[in-house]
């Protein structure tokens, strides 16, 4: 008898300390804020640029009139210029400053 009243109360507290256990975890549970969904997806706003009007007068300089230039690495996808030009990236020639 005395063996089954130890075990009863053995089981009691096994009872209310798995009680206290589980109530104090749901109550954390519940005031912990969730993190926030992360998004994948990202948003990105390309605008317009405006006209920029460049002049370069050179002197003493090589022809460069059947020469169109291009964005670098544009070439193949740029527009065909016509007959007797060509789309170049790049134009190079040499000037002093004065």
């Amino acid at each position: 008898m005395k063996n089954r009243k130890k075990l009863m109360l053995f089981a009691i507290l096994i009872f209310l300390l798995s009680a206290s256990v589980s109530s104090a975890y749901a109550y954390w549970a519940g005031t912990v804020n969730a993190p926030a969904p992360e998004d994948e997806n990202i948003t990105i706003n390309i605008g317009e640029g405006g006209t920029v009007t460049t002049e370069i007068v050179l002197t003493n300089h090589p022809d460069f009139t059947d020469k169109i230039l291009v964005p670098t690495g544009q070439v193949a996808n740029s527009v065909d210029p016509g007959v007797g030009k060509e789309n170049v990236d790049a134009l190079y020639f040499c000037y002093n400053i004065r």
